[in-house]
C-alpha cells in the first residue's frame, strides 16, 4: 500500500512539475529572485503533491464508505419494511441499518479529514510564501545596503534593517519645543 501511495505522490509531483516548471523555460543565468522563485516552486510542488495525493485518497475512501454505507442502510430499511414479519427479521434490518449508518459516518469523517488536510496545506503554503517573500525582501535590502556609499544614509538604512529584523518600531520621541527666532518674529505666517 505504501509503494502505491508513493507512486501516486510521484505521479502528482511529475504532473505539477510539468505544469509549473516546464522544461526549457529556465534561463541560463537566473537572477537571485528567479532562483528563489524556482526553489520555492519546487518546495511547494513537493508539499502539494503529497498533500493532494493524501486528500484525494481520503476523498475516495469517504466516497466508497458513503456509497457502501448508503447501500447497507437502504438494505436495512428495505428489510424493515418488506420482511419484518417476525422479531428475527426485525433484528436483521436493525443491524443492517446501524451498520449502514456507521459506514456513512465513517465516510463523512474521512471527507472532513480530507477537507481539513486541504485547508491546512493551504495555510502552510501561504505561510511559506510569506516567509519566502520576507527572505527575498531582506536579501534585496542587504544588497542595496551594500551598494550605498553615503555613510549617513548607510547608517540609517542599516538601522532600518535592524528594526525590521527585530520586528520593532522606532520609539516615539518627545516633541521638541520650537524656539523663537533671534529677531523675535515667528517663523510661521
Amino acid at each position: 500500500m505504501t509503494s502505491k501511495f508513493g507512486k501516486a505522490v510521484d505521479r502528482e509531483r511529475a504532473a505539477l512539475t510539468e505544469e509549473l516548471l516546464p522544461e526549457g523555460t529556465a534561463s541560463e543565468h537566473p537572477t537571485p529572485e528567479e532562483k528563489d522563485s524556482a526553489k520555492f516552486t519546487k518546495l511547494l510542488i513537493r508539499y502539494y503533491s503529497y498533500g493532494l495525493t493524501q486528500a484525494r485518497a481520503s476523498f475516495y475512501v469517504s466516497l466508497f464508505a458513503s456509497i457502501i454505507g448508503g447501500g447497507i442502510l437502504i438494505t436495512g430499511i428495505g428489510l424493515a419494511i418488506f420482511r419484518a414479519d417476525t422479531i428475527g427479521d426485525q433484528y436483521a434490518s436493525v443491524v443492517a441499518s446501524v451498520a449502514g449508518l456507521l459506514t456513512v459516518a465513517i465516510g463523512t469523517l474521512f471527507h472532513k479529514r480530507a477537507d481539513a488536510a486541504l485547508r491546512h496545506m493551504e495555510s502552510q503554503s501561504r505561510g511559506l510564501r510569506e516567509d519566502m517573500k520576507r527572505q527575498s525582501d531582506l536579501d534585496k535590502a542587504i544588497e542595496l545596503l551594500g551598494e550605498e556609499q553615503e555613510p549617513t544614509i548607510k547608517a540609517h538604512l542599516r538601522a532600518a534593517v535592524i528594526i525590521k529584523l527585530s520586528n520593532s518600531s522606532l520609539p516615539t520621541l518627545p516633541k521638541a519645543e520650537q524656539s523663537e527666532p533671534a529677531d523675535g518674529h515667528s517663523s510661521s505666517p
